[in-house]
Parts: structure tokens; sequence; C-alpha cells
């Protein structure tokens, strides 16, 4: 087994070598390949449940990129404990690259909501949990501030702008 150092808490990551999530992590110079990898556009990491809404979908495009979105949205369950070595492996595989897909596009505080879990889709379950609520919330504080924007009588439009 290699080790791999990732930034986030002195947390190291370990992988054997030779499987396709220690190759993304070591050809990605850290981390698998990124949306910005595939687009050019970068996904700001998550912050909390005012950047959640949108992370949330960035992450769904990376998971779909990689082939991974069943084992987080659970329309692919864990195989049985009588299931055969090569199906608990792939399964494992998929699981693996999931979390290094979370842990990649988090910010180090957000790091205790996702450690306790060894499933990712229990992982993604709990980032729901906590922050979709406080997205909604936001968007509703939003939209509110947005219809009590008045231009006042008078006020030029460059004035009201800014």
């Amino acid at each position: 087994m290699d080790t791999i150092a990732m930034a986030s808490e002195g947390s190291t990551l370990r992988m054997e070598e030779g499987t396709a999530s220690y190759a993304a992590v070591v050809a990605g110079a850290g981390h698998p390949r990124t949306l910005k990898d595939i687009t050019g556009q970068v996904v700001q990491k998550l912050k909390g449940g005012s950047n959640f809404d949108n992370w949330q979908w960035c992450i769904k495009l990376i998971f779909e990129e990689h082939k991974v979105l069943s084992v987080v949205d659970g329309s692919l369950a864990p195989p049985a404990k009588d299931a055969e070595d090569a199906v608990k492996a792939a399964y494992e595989e998929k699981n693996r690259h999931a979390k290094i897909i979370l842990f990649c596009n988090i910010e180090p505080g957000m790091m205790s909501y996702i450690k306790p879990h060894a499933l990712a889709r229990d992982a993604w379950a709990e980032l729901e949990k906590v922050f979709a609520s406080d997205a909604l919330a936001h968007k509703l504080y939003l939209r509110e501030k947005f219809r009590e924007l008045k231009q006042k009588d008078g006020e030029s439009m460059q004035s009201f702008s800014t």
C-alpha cells in the first residue's frame, strides 16, 4: 500500500498502487480528474449552506463523469456479504473514488461531516441533510431581498445599480 498525503487536517489516504483511484490521484497531482480538467471551470469547494446548491450540482457532474454517481445516489446498493469478491471489489473501488471526489471538493472545515462515513452515499446524505435546508433558506432570503429592491424616484440607473 502506498500512502498519499492529502491536505486536510493532517489526514492521509491509503490506496493500493495500481488501482484506478490511485492512478487518478497520482496523475491528477493529488486529486482525481476535476471539472476544471474536463471543462476548464473550477468548482468552488463546499463552504457550507451558502454555496451548497451550486456545489452539489457541479459535484454530481463530476460523479457522472467518473461513473460513480450510482454509488453516491444509492441506485447501486452495496453488495451483499456473500457476493463474489470481484463484485465487492468493483463496488469498493467506485465508493473509494466517490469519497476522494468529495474529499477533494470540500473545505477542510467540512471534513467532520464526511469522515465518519464508510460509504460515499452516507457522506453525501449527511451533507444534504446538513446543508440543503440552509441553501433553500439562503435562496428564499435572496429572493425576498430582490423583491424589495426598488429604484427611488429621480434616482439614476447608474446610482441604483451600484
